[in-house]
């Protein structure tokens, strides 16, 4: 009969899944944030695409560029800070409604002095029905 032997509580294994862990929860923190705020605007976007649908035939085009405006604001409050932060709202008249934005969010690593870039190009879409 041969004898089991127990093994230790701290080994290999729990090292790599602690270290696993330890990756996941950084990853969570610095990751999550940026990830959050491309979420909120997607949300301002679609805001902004569903108030140019009633003057969808509106062509001198001045309405699509306050909206613009007013959509910049809004991702700057939603938290964007990317000084290059470019919003577009697109007018395919009786195809689609199309606003996007365009912008970088730096994640600054401490232990190590190195940044990541992400960049983020989120859109919506509004389907023009024909009447």
């Amino acid at each position: 009969m041969s004898s089991y032997k127990q093994p230790r509580k701290l080994n290999f294994v729990s090292m790599l899944f602690l270290l696993a862990g330890l990756a996941g929860v950084y990853s969570l923190i610095q990751f999550g944030p940026p990830y959050w705020r491309k979420w909120k605007v997607k949300e301002v976007l679609s805001e902004a695409a569903n108030k140019v649908y009633p003057k969808r035939m509106n062509t001198d085009g001045e309405f699509v560029r306050q909206t613009e405006k007013v959509t910049v604001r809004e991702i700057r409050a939603a938290g964007v800070e990317d000084p290059g932060l470019r919003v577009e709202i697109r007018l395919e008249p009786r195809v689609r409604i199309t606003a996007l934005a365009e912008y970088d969010e730096v994640i600054r690593h401490p232990l190590v002095g190195k940044s990541t870039t992400l960049h983020f190009r989120p859109r919506e879409e509004v389907p023009i029905k024909p009447n």
